[in-house]
C-alpha cells in the first residue's frame, strides 16, 4: 500500500466530498427551486457544467501535484486524460443528477451525494495515477 497516496487521496476526497460537491448541488437548488422537468435540467447542467469539467481538472491536476508530478507534467497529463474523464462523466453525472433532483428528498441528498462522490473520486484516483512515472512524466524527489 502506498501511505503517501492514500493520505493524499483522503485529503482530496474529505475536500471533494465533504465540502465542493455540496456546495455545489446545494447552489443549484438555490438557485433552481423546485422539480419540474425543466427545473432538474437546469441543476443538472450547473452539477455537471461545475463539477464534471472545472471540478474533475482541478480534482486530477491536485491529485497529481501532491504525488510529486512537477507542475508541467501535471498540467500536461491531466489535459491528456480530461477529454477521456469528460466523456465518462456523461455517461453517468447526468442521470444521476436528474434521478437525484427530481426524487431524492433534499434532507437525503448530501449522504447521497457523498456515496456517489467517493465512487467517482475512486475512478479519478485511478485515472490519475494510471501512468508511471517515466523520463518526460519528471517527479520531484519525496
Amino acid at each position: 500500500l502506498d501511505a503517501r497516496r492514500i493520505a493524499n487521496s483522503g485529503l482530496i476526497g474529505f475536500m471533494w466530498a465533504g465540502y465542493v460537491t455540496p456546495l455545489v448541488y446545494g447552489f443549484a437548488d438555490r438557485a433552481v427551486p423546485g422539480v419540474s422537468v425543466v427545473k432538474v435540467m437546469r441543476k443538472t447542467c450547473i452539477s455537471i457544467g461545475l463539477l464534471g469539467t472545472a471540478g474533475n481538472w482541478v480534482n486530477m491536476a491536485t491529485r497529481r501535484l501532491l504525488a510529486g508530478e512537477i507542475p508541467a507534467s501535471a498540467i500536461s497529463s491531466t489535459n491528456a486524460d480530461f477529454v477521456h474523464v469528460v466523456v465518462e462523466d456523461l455517461r453517468v453525472w447526468p442521470a444521476y443528477d436528474a434521478c437525484v433532483y427530481a426524487f431524492v428528498p433534499v434532507t437525503i441528498r448530501p449522504y447521497m451525494n457523498a456515496v456517489a462522490a467517493c465512487l467517482w473520486s475512486s475512478y479519478i484516483s485511478m485515472v490519475s495515477a494510471k501512468s508511471p512515472p517515466s523520463a518526460t512524466t519528471a517527479r520531484l524527489a519525496a
